[in-house]
């Protein structure tokens, strides 16, 4: 399994999206969401996003409101292996500051949060014997107006997008997950000479902190679970220059989609 450069930073985003948000609105299947049921979702989230990984019975709740699929998203393989390593698992309390696109179908739901941690989440839900669960997660930073927003669908495993949309530098991606396992768009410049398969051989000897060969910097990430949207925002235009999307989630026997295939090459023109 790669667990380089890359494969961290996904981790660590991931470890940051431990939290739940609460979805109110639209039931389209029995119209708007009741009080209650509205409530019921405030008290989880209360509750998930201050808990105190020292409170054994809050600990305890937390772990009894992630479905095996949203566990396997944060790097564990449940509920147990999560409890042996809590302050990792969990992380620090923080509280919910605004929350915004909510949405509810039957027994699913999502919704967007912001913390008081800087955090902005997708979070996904499934309902389970009237419990709501967190079951999912995506990064959900904002495109800002007046930048050109290009769709990419990721699938098992390739990035499926019209790379000549690409006019100019002033770019954000928002990145479907249609597949069935979480994926991770890395956006990295890369060099004129740049070859995918000498980048991944690099791989196996990268230094910590270290670039590999062809990749002059990183400049974008996202990562989203099945059904979910991340976008991938800027900080500043993209240079002129060549382009890579990358995803580094390994697959259930430990092979990236990176060496499955899932990489894509563009070029942002003079």
């Amino acid at each position: 399994m790669i667990r380089r450069l890359w494969w961290a930073m996904a981790f660590a985003a991931l470890a940051a999206f431990s939290l739940v948000v609460v979805a109110c609105g639209d039931d389209d299947d029995g119209g708007e969401a009741s009080a209650e049921e509205i409530a019921a979702l405030e008290e989880t989230v209360t509750r998930i996003v201050e808990t105190d990984p020292t409170d054994e019975a809050a600990v305890d709740y937390w772990l009894a409101h992630y479905t095996e699929r949203a566990f396997e998203v944060i790097g564990f393989a449940d509920a147990e292996e999560c409890r042996a390593a809590v302050d990792d698992c969990i992380g620090e309390p923080s509280t919910v500051e605004s929350i915004r696109d909510t949405e509810i179908s039957g027994d699913s739901a999502s919704a967007v949060v912001s913390t008081s941690d800087g955090d902005v989440t997708l979070v996904l839900f499934e309902k389970e014997s009237d419990e709501w669960l967190v079951d999912g997660f995506g990064t959900a930073a904002e495109i800002p107006a007046g930048v050109s927003e290009i769709e990419v669908s990721a699938v098992d495993y390739a990035y499926d997008w019209d790379d000549e949309e690409v006019t100019d530098g002033n770019v954000a991606f928002s990145m479907t997950n249609d597949g069935e396992e979480l994926h991770m768009m890395q956006v990295s410049k890369t060099t004129d000479d740049f070859d995918i398969d000498a980048m991944i051989a690099s791989l196996e000897t990268l230094e910590p902190d270290a670039l590999p060969d062809g990749v002059e910097a990183d400049v974008g990430f996202g990562i989203a679970s099945p059904g979910a949207t991340a976008n991938v925002v800027f900080e500043e235009q993209l240079e002129p220059g060549n382009y890579v999307f990358l995803c580094f989630i390994p697959d259930d026997e430990g092979t990236s989609h990176l060496e499955l295939g899932m990489h894509s090459e563009f070029t942002v023109p003079e």
